[in-house]
């Protein structure tokens, strides 16, 4: 009888819950929660048989407020969802009457709908060790997690010294070179202030910090530095096992240019024209510019009379005249004149002749006014060319320009103030070999390369300490443009980061891929003077190589960046116009480790197998040596560099790389 009694209060009030409004079901209120019920025990014949169980019977009472009333919860100052009354209005009377109103109940410990927050509160461990732990709502209800003891903060998203501050502070954190202190942001040590890896120079330090001293840079005699140049002395001094091989090296005389070899640890004689003293033949034996001077030269008594042509004193400028003339009476002696003017010689000497002002003629390159301007060796320029004169205008091969200045010729080379003999500047001579630039770079007549559609993309760190390495970048990629054929064959592209975007820090495309005159200036302008710390690039990587891949083959889709990260374009445009049928490079220059700040985070097993799903692709790495396996590892189908600031060995490394991806043997 009880046990039947408490199930049906219980399924009255339940119902009585479930209604919203007052025109709700008929819901008897809180004042007839328990009503006198009676359980016909006795009547047998008026009560079905439900067994064991007794049936409850419902008086006239009970029945009419079952018909009539209709009874919701309303809220109840402070009219939230935690402090609720029943009211129940009587819809049989016209108009309807309030028939029950209970009084203000708190129904819940919380507020289910809007308290949603964990919250952080004092506890207390049964030693009596003050604590904190984490209290939150749950369908009106609060529950609590463990009680978590105050200790010193540690940088993992928690409130550790029971503070009400997360990671809040300065942390000791650690590089490969040695420890630094740091910024805690979202449970992660950022902004670490440990000093970097440097590159490895010569110098007995162990500059990028992996341990070792010096590595990479010992000559092939075991010193630092480039391999000493072998000098003409007996010794072998660079290394090869060979004293002295092929040494010739350029010398002179006031006369000319020439050349001189070692033999036995010396250097043998000058093979340019020494000079010697004059004697009478019509020649500048001494190299000083004049002929025949200061001698008393005798000439064939048949020449006396003809007038030789003579640029030299005592003229001052311009053009005369010297002749053989008798130096005694009987003509058995004879000398050459001075060079004097064409007046000076006329059968009617003119009174007003200067012997001294001959002939304004062209300039020439003499060290001597020809032209009478009071200038000497003026505006002269001309052609040249120093290579194979077989190769002049094939392929590449062009001449260059030379230039007199006191009586020789030479030029300046770019960017200097030295006047070198004999220079032709800006000529372009063959190469041993040709370069993938779809050109004849050797100058043979023949193509040897011919370029294939390529597609290659360049990641670069422009942190600050980037700057001397996009510098050798740069500079390759110029000595590069020199040669190459621009026939839009391949496209070329840029992602840089981190670059600077307030307090965040952005990765960017900074060109899509296009046609390598239009990449250049691009390239040229990349700077890496940030003072940034969040070296996406397992981001960029990752991102860049996506659309490569049938949406059936993506293993992870990222959701977002992190709070202190974004992107240009956003995360869900950040996509590389990749060719369909070509073939796809990605290059990437970085001084630091892999790292990731994408959400989910990607890691290097992620890159590896998505570029080994991706079509065509080949991933080429730069680094120091330092974070070699993180790069080296996810260079699929590429190769990993050691990292330099050296612009000719770049220019090797990314000729290599061209030779490797975008090449194809001449048909």
């Amino acid at each position: 009888m009880r046990l039947l009694r408490i199930l049906i209060i219980a399924f009255l009030l339940l119902v009585s819950a479930c209604s919203d409004t007052p025109s709700g079901s008929g819901v008897i209120p809180d004042s007839y929660s328990e009503l006198d019920i009676e359980i016909a025990e006795d009547a047998e014949d008026d009560v079905p048989d439900y067994g064991d169980v007794p049936v409850a019977v419902c008086d006239e009472e009970c029945q009419y407020q079952q018909e009539c009333w209709d009874c919701a919860y309303y809220f109840c100052p402070p009219l939230n969802a935690v402090w609720q009354k029943r009211v129940c209005y009587d819809r049989c009377m016209d108009p309807p009457v309030l028939a029950y109103e209970g009084e203000c109940e708190e129904l819940f410990e919380c507020d289910p709908v809007s308290d949603t927050d964990y919250k952080l509160v004092d506890c207390e461990l049964p030693d009596g060790t003050p604590g904190k732990q984490e209290k939150w709502c749950n369908k009106g209800n609060y529950y609590y997690g463990p009680c978590d003891p105050c200790v010193e903060e540690v940088c993992d998203g928690k409130d550790n010294d029971c503070d009400y501050e997360v990671d809040e502070g300065i942390f000791p954190c650690d590089g490969p070179c040695g420890p630094g202190e740091a910024v805690c942001v979202d449970g992660a040590l950022t902004l670490c202030s440990a000093p970097d890896p440097e590159e490895e120079v010569c110098n007995g330090l162990d500059d990028d910090c992996d341990g070792e001293v010096d590595e990479g840079q010992l000559n092939a005699c075991g010193a630092c530095g480039d391999v000493p140049e072998d000098t003409c002395d007996g010794v072998d001094n660079d290394c090869d096992g060979e004293t002295d091989e092929d040494l010739v090296q350029a010398c002179s005389t006031v006369c000319e240019e020439g050349y001189q070899l070692c033999l036995g640890g010396s250097w043998n004689a000058c093979s340019a024209q020494q000079p010697a003293d004059e004697i009478c033949n019509g020649l500048d034996d001494d190299c000083n510019g004049l002929i025949d001077e200061g001698i008393d030269c005798g000439c064939p008594p048949e020449t006396i009379g003809f007038l030789v042509p003579c640029m030299e004193e005592p003229l001052l400028c311009g053009q005369g005249y010297k002749t053989c003339q008798c130096a005694n009476e009987d003509c058995t002696i004879t000398s050459m004149s001075p060079c004097q003017a064409v007046c000076a010689w006329a059968p009617q000497v003119d009174p007003a002749c200067d012997p001294t002002g001959g002939a304004p003629i062209p300039e020439v390159c003499n060290d001597f006014d020809d032209d009478c301007d009071v200038l000497v060796d003026e505006d002269l320029l001309s052609g040249c060319y120093s290579g194979d004169m077989d190769t002049l205008g094939v392929g590449i091969c062009h001449g260059g320009e030379i230039i007199c200045e006191s009586g020789k010729w030479g030029n300046y080379p770019d960017n200097s103030d030295v006047f070198i003999d004999l220079y032709c500047l800006g000529e372009q001579l063959p190469l041993e070999e040709d370069l993938c630039s779809g050109q004849d770079d050797n100058c043979d007549g023949v193509i040897d390369k011919n370029l294939q559609e390529t597609d290659i993309l360049f990641i670069v760190d422009t942190s600050g300490s980037m700057s001397n390495t996009i510098s050798a970048v740069q500079s390759a990629m110029s000595m590069f443009a020199s040669t190459y054929a621009d026939d839009e064959v391949i496209q070329w592209g840029i992602v840089v980061g981190p670059l600077e975007d307030g307090w965040k820090e952005m990765l960017k495309i900074e060109t899509a891929l296009v046609p390598f005159q239009q990449f250049l200036p691009h390239l040229n302008a990349v700077d890496a003077s940030y003072s940034t710390g969040n070296e996406m690039l397992y981001d960029a990587v990752y991102l860049s190589i996506l659309n490569l891949l049938d949406p059936a083959d993506i293993l992870m889709t990222p959701q977002s960046w992190d709070q202190n990260i974004t992107s240009d374009p956003s995360l869900g445009s950040f996509k590389i116009n990749w060719r369909e049928d070509a073939n796809h490079v990605v290059i990437v220059f970085t001084d630091e480790d892999g790292q990731s700040y994408l959400k989910p985070s990607v890691q290097k097993e992620l890159i590896k197998d998505t570029a080994q799903n991706a079509d065509d692709l080949a991933i080429y790495t730069f680094s120091p040596a330092s974070g070699k396996s993180d790069w080296e590892d996810i260079s699929i189908n590429g190769s990993w560099f050691s990292l330099t600031s050296n612009p000719a060995e770049m220019f090797d490394n990314l000729m290599q790389i061209l030779d490797e991806t975008a090449c194809g043997e001449s048909e």
